[in-house]
């Protein structure tokens, strides 16, 4: 037969788990929504660099500039997928 405190530690332990989802959960959508608006941003400037005209140096710097962005974006990806991974799977 259940005692109370055994119900009580279930709910305690239920509760603590909980919380911690909640945690995780604010943390995925804090780096998803700076994610969203790198991206955003990101793809804005490269709408502006999207015009295939002009001189080979001015072209040469548009590309260095979105290997520069995407290098930068690597990291916080890995974080957003690393907080997906252990939100599903823990």
């Amino acid at each position: 037969m259940f005692t109370i405190e055994l119900i009580f530690s279930c709910h305690q332990e239920h509760n603590e788990k909980l919380q911690q989802l909640k945690k995780d959960q604010a943390a995925y959508q804090a780096a998803r929504n700076k994610f969203l608006q790198w991206l955003e941003l990101t793809n804005e400037k490269l709408r502006s660099c999207s015009d295939p005209s002009g001189d080979l140096n001015a072209l040469e710097d548009k590309i260095s500039t979105i290997k520069v962005r995407i290098n930068v974006a690597r990291p916080l990806i890995r974080v957003t997928f690393k907080i997906i991974l252990s939100i599903y799977f823990s």
